[in-house]
Order: C-alpha cells, then sequence, then structure tokens
C-alpha cells in the first residue's frame, strides 16, 4: 500500500535510506541519521512531498519530494530527493505509482518541470521514466576527492 509518509514514519524512513545509499553513487558520503530525520520532519512540517510504500506493516520503499524555483526563474521545478523499493519488490508497478504520485503532487503544487535524478545508474529507472513521458537529458557525473 502507497500512502502519506507521517511523522511516525521518519524512523523507518531513515533505516531505509541505508539501502538506497549502498546502491547510489553517495555510498561513499557518511550518513547523519539525525540529520536525515530533521529534513524529513521539515519537508512533512512544510507539507513537503513523502509517500511510503508499506508491505505487511513494513515500510520497504517510499518517495522523497520538493519544490524548489531555480536561480534565473521564479517557476517551480518538482525535484525528487530519494525514490526507493527494495530489491526484493523492484518487479511490480510499484515504482511507477510512487513516480505518479509526485508528479501529481507536483502539477497539484504548481510545478513547470519535473527533474527526477537516478543516482544508482540502474537503467530499468531510465527506462521507466521514458515510459512515463519523461525526456532524458544526459547523465550526471562525480569526482570523489579523497582527504590529503
Amino acid at each position: 500500500m502507497i500512502r502519506v509518509a507521517t511523522h511516525d514514519d521518519v524512523d523507518a524512513m531513515v533505516e531505509a535510506a541505508v539501502l538506497f545509499l549502498q546502491e547510489s553513487s553517495f555510498s561513499r558520503l557518511i550518513y547523519n541519521k539525525a540529520k536525515t530525520a530533521t529534513h524529513l520532519h521539515d519537508l512533512m512540517d512544510r507539507n513537503g512531498f513523502a509517500v511510503i510504500y508499506e508491505k505487511n506493516g513494513n515500510v520497504i520503499g517510499g518517495m522523497v519530494g520538493d519544490l524548489v524555483q531555480p536561480w534565473f526563474s521564479d517557476d517551480l521545478i518538482g525535484i525528487d530527493l530519494i525514490l526507493y523499493i527494495h530489491s526484493a519488490y523492484r518487479s511490480g508497478k510499484v515504482a511507477y505509482q510512487l513516480i505518479k504520485a509526485w508528479q501529481n503532487w507536483c502539477i497539484k503544487n504548481g510545478a513547470r518541470q519535473l527533474r527526477p535524478v537516478i543516482s544508482t545508474g540502474q537503467k530499468a529507472g531510465n527506462r521507466l521514466y521514458e515510459a512515463m513521458g519523461f525526456e532524458y537529458m544526459g547523465g550526471a557525473f562525480l569526482m570523489d576527492i579523497q582527504d590529503n
């Protein structure tokens, strides 16, 4: 079941983010659970986008997003902060349903563009977004800076 996340879900969302980070290019960064929890609470307090996918009372996925204004425009852009589904549950329509919920929320709240990002390198995510009408805009780059 997909539902709007509440403050009571934040601890489970913080723990689920550990799995997401392990699969993403962010895995090389130090994860701050307290900061993540604070960010989620703040996002919920200002009615940002946060939904979870729950099965048998366990959080096994979800999506968090927001609206931002670019530095050059007053228009709103919908961004995703995280879309994660536990690997055992990725074969169904859950990702589509989460993205659709985010898309509808963004449109309802005045977004002029939607700009999701995939940081795990999974080509299935690219195919899903393209099937949903999103245009592929190119790749992201990364350079790790090592301590000297």
